[in-house]
């Protein structure tokens, strides 16, 4: 049988080493969403009991020599029973690929609507040249410089680019290159051109209104023909309210119709209801209508 951890990504392992730093696991707990774990024995005997939220008893392993193990889906409640006072055992964590950057480095999870819009239009490309613009910390760049791609994150926040450059290099991503730059003026030469694929995901809120349809006009004309766009951004409608700082907010298919009248073809597009991760004073999540563009420009 095939081991369901092949087709997921090593982000963490831990060592429990004495019955005093197995005390943890001794009670119910579980591993979090969207995380497997492997349970391996070092030394000593052990029974592993998968269990209930009222403490039953799913299903009990006994691990008794070096090398047995048991493979703990996400947030599957559990629990350890010592069996031998000299004990030692290895977990280590995985993950879909998705979630790799975002369970290793804390960083955000790879935006929902950017992972739709690669799975359904782009999963079958391969070294693609992709331009992300608005990077921030990297959460989409890095995960397609993972995926194999090519990529050129630009952004105006030095910290967070540093913070990039230090996560590629301890994951020997040799793909990416960063630059520093205000989208808020024209866009420097070395950004090149000749891009399979640009993205930029809730960044253009913060943007001067007066300079999206030139930077829009400027990415179309650096993507190469056949190229796509996939854009995340807030509308303007009432009776949503986004923070005073949204510098900019598009008005109902603004984006679609520049598209449009470029001569791109729009494989799809929404307004939908969506979430910021800021919270209002009542502590609820801050909602607003925000729109996905895929488009594609004719070859």
């Amino acid at each position: 049988m095939k081991d369901p951890l092949d087709r997921l990504m090593h982000y963490k392992s831990i060592s429990i080493q004495n019955k005093e730093k197995a005390s943890y696991f001794l009670n119910s707990h579980s591993t979090k969403e969207g995380s497997w774990a492997e349970f391996r024995l070092i030394q000593g005997k052990v029974e592993f009991l998968f269990i209930d939220a009222e403490g039953s008893i799913l299903s009990s392993h006994v691990l008794k020599k070096e090398g047995d193990k048991v493979i703990v889906p996400p947030s599957a409640l559990h629990q350890l029973k010592l069996l031998d006072e000299d004990f030692s055992a290895e977990i280590s964590f995985f993950c879909q690929s998705h979630r790799y950057f975002s369970k290793k480095y804390a960083l955000g999870n790879v935006h929902s609507d950017l992972l739709y819009a690669y799975d359904h239009y782009l999963a079958d490309r391969v070294n693609m040249k992709v331009l992300d613009v608005g990077c921030g910390q990297g959460r989409n760049l890095l995960f397609l410089a993972k995926e194999g791609h090519h990529l050129t994150g630009i952004d105006y926040n030095e910290q967070a680019l540093d913070k990039i450059a230090l996560i590629a290099q301890k994951e020997s991503l040799e793909n990416i290159q960063l630059i520093k730059s205000d989208l808020n003026n024209p866009l420097p030469d070395e950004l090149g051109g000749d891009y399979d694929l640009i993205i930029s995901t809730v960044s253009l809120q913060f943007l001067d209104p007066d300079r999206i349809e030139g930077l829009l006009t400027h990415l179309r004309a650096i993507t190469k023909a056949g190229g796509m766009h996939i854009l995340v951004f807030p509308i303007a409608k009432s009776p949503f309210v986004f923070p005073a700082h949204f510098s900019y907010l598009a008005q109902e298919k603004e984006l679609y119709d520049q598209y449009q009248q470029a001569g791109w073809s729009l494989l799809e597009y929404k307004e939908q209801v969506g979430r910021l991760h800021r919270e209002d004073e009542n502590g609820f999540p801050i909602q607003g209508i925000f729109a996905l563009l895929v488009a594609q420009r004719h070859l």
